[in-house]
């Protein structure tokens, strides 16, 4: 695949890698790579406070990485981009050669 970079994207670019550069983002997503979790269940996996996660889901769905649903009372997030585990996966694969 020959992609041809733009100029325009590279802010888009930025903005993913950013994303991608904070622990607490990636701890939360690889809870997610597993489906649609509510935010007690994450802040109880991660051992995390809850306004720390929930300022960190934020950013994600900001960044149209997840996205909410409510069921009930409880509002559930789940991964919206399926490049996300192929991201996850590079990494781990460039993380080996390091």
């Amino acid at each position: 695949m020959n992609i041809s970079y733009d100029n325009y994207r590279f802010n888009d670019i930025a903005t993913i890698f950013s994303i991608f550069s904070d622990v607490t983002r990636l701890r939360i997503l690889t809870v997610l790579l597993s489906g649609a979790k509510n935010v007690k269940t994450i802040c109880d996996t991660l051992g995390l406070k809850q306004s720390t996660c929930s300022h960190q889901l934020k950013i994600l769905k900001q960044a149209n990485i997840i996205k909410s649903e409510r069921r009930g009372q409880h509002i559930f997030y789940f991964i919206n981009n399926k490049y996300i585990k192929k991201i996850f996966d590079f990494g781990y694969l460039l993380t080996e050669k390091l």
